[in-house]
């Protein structure tokens, strides 16, 4: 069967498809041409699967493996594989990254599906929702179950712009609290200066400007601002603001959405987020702004045990 736009017909698997299936999966060999012939839901799970074999989590043994259906810019379809790899200091690659880290010049992600260790779909988490955003094509789909694909775009929406004015006053003030402190920004390598205010439920604000370093591996203001409030033993919020600076909104990236949700699922909150320039604000949940997310039941902790 030849590929189709949606990419998920079900049928049994014939010889055009296991020709896409490597018998082994080395390290350096995460890739594999592709015709455009047969089932890519049915490829794309079996090579996640293969993918699952290189993966090291030394730390959570929580496997993931991902496979993407790429097109470099000469028109030739790759499948790429990719899996999660923990380190000592308790950092990972993502398997979605490590997939984009592969990618070539020009190389765009079409299809892609994540599996984890017991072989079920899950949804990626905000780290790599950025990475697909940033190296996918824009019709660029992600597997959410079998038979299903959803934009990768929907995986880190947007929400209605309005005016800062026709905000609360108490949303207005926790804007007017970022404005007076985003100055205190460092930020000689991305120049975009960033402030965030983080009310808790107790009424007490945390504050946080961003904060860059030269490795790029830098401190955004909302962890910034998370980070005091954790200090305090303060944990369950009310409301987030994260102000930049600029003509447009800039919404919070996927790695900050991925920290907020940690912090719904910790105070049991869908508490509101407020992304604004001072002139224009979206406002939504956090669920609105990171939906289907990855959080703690994925890798089976009860994080209520943890506190």
């Amino acid at each position: 069967m030849r590929l189709t736009s949606s990419g998920h017909q079900i049928r049994r698997p014939g010889p055009e498809n296991r020709s896409f299936i490597p018998r082994s999966t080395p390290i350096n060999s995460m890739r594999t041409r592709f015709s455009g012939s047969g089932n890519v839901e049915f490829i794309l799970t079996k090579n996640a699967e293969l993918a699952l074999r290189n993966a090291r989590p030394m730390i959570s043994n929580y496997p993931v493996g991902s496979a993407a259906l790429t097109k470099d810019k000469g028109g030739q379809l790759w499948i790429v594989r990719g899996a999660n790899i923990e380190f000592r200091n308790d950092h990972a690659i993502h398997p979605e990254e490590s997939i984009c880290d592969s990618l070539k010049v020009d190389e765009t992600v079409q299809r892609i599906a994540t599996l984890n260790g017991k072989k079920e779909i899950i949804s990626p988490c905000g780290n790599s929702r950025e990475a697909l955003l940033t190296y996918s094509a824009a019709d660029a789909r992600f597997l959410k179950a079998k038979g299903e694909w959803l934009p990768i775009k929907d995986l880190l929406p947007s929400r209605p712009i309005k005016k800062a004015s026709e905000l609360s006053p108490e949303d207005q003030l926790l804007i007017d609290q970022a404005r007076e402190i985003i100055s205190d920004s460092y930020v000689p390598y991305t120049k975009k200066r960033k402030a965030a205010v983080i009310l808790t439920q107790a009424g007490m604000p945390f504050l946080g400007t961003a904060q860059d370093d030269v490795t790029f591996h830098h401190h955004h203001a909302i962890e910034v601002a998370l980070d005091a409030m954790h200090a305090r033993g303060f944990d369950k919020i009310k409301a987030v603001v994260r102000l930049s600076e600029g003509t447009e909104v800039d919404p919070p990236c996927g790695r900050c959405r991925q920290k907020l949700f940690e912090e719904s699922q910790k105070g049991r909150t869908d508490f509101k987020v407020i992304a604004s320039n001072g002139e224009s604000a979206m406002v939504g949940t956090i669920s609105q702004w990171f939906p289907l997310g990855f959080g703690p039941r994925d890798l089976g902790v009860d994080i209520s045990r943890t506190r």
